[in-house]
């Protein structure tokens, strides 16, 4: 995920992610990536080459990092998304994934009207 953060738009990599992580129920990493490469279209081979080399690695070196160091409230699982250095209390994790993209436009909007 750390490549496809990488090497696309968020707005691209969240739906990719989302497919992503659930295809992993079921799929080894490969067939997820394949099945979920409709919302990564002509970047497909980049984050897979990334994905294999050293910058996978160290991508995703660098979000262990950030995730162990968020503040507030300590991230003790993952796959985890952090807006700002912010993450909720624990407590209120369970974010319904179909309004993600609703509360990130309005989290969006916010932000320009200030």
């Amino acid at each position: 995920m750390s490549c496809v953060i990488d090497v696309v738009k968020v707005k691209q990599a969240i739906p990719f992610i989302i497919c992503f992580e659930r295809a992993l129920s079921s799929s080894h990493v490969e067939q997820a990536m394949h099945h979920c490469s409709g919302f990564i279209r002509n970047n497909y081979h980049q984050i897979k080459l990334c994905y294999q080399s050293d910058r996978g690695v160290q991508l995703q070196r660098q979000a262990a990092h950030k995730t162990a160091t968020v503040r507030s409230h300590p991230v003790i699982e993952v796959p985890y998304i952090v807006i700002n250095d912010y993450s909720p209390s624990l407590d209120g994790n369970n974010l319904n994934i179909m309004a993600l993209k609703e509360l990130i436009k309005k989290w969006i909007s916010y932000k320009r009207g200030q």
